[in-house]
């Protein structure tokens, strides 16, 4: 941990990928939308949760990669 200063500007660099991975349009988006419209409003929001839950493990196991 005392060296976490070395590695600080790759660990924001993986996360800044990943937030612009994630707000960028994509097929997540469009199943996101998909399903909204043809389900219903919960059910988008409930994938929309799995979507940002799944890219932010990727993120967070990324990070750790990096950081080791």
């Amino acid at each position: 941990m005392e060296n976490l200063t070395i590695y600080l500007p790759g660990i924001l660099l993986a996360y800044s990928a990943f937030l612009l991975a994630i707000a960028s349009p994509g097929p997540n988006i469009l199943a996101v939308i998909g399903t909204s419209m043809s389900v219903g409003r919960s059910s988008g929001m409930a994938l929309a949760l799995g979507v940002a839950t799944g890219s932010f493990t990727w993120a967070l196991l990324t990070v750790f990669g990096l950081s080791a």
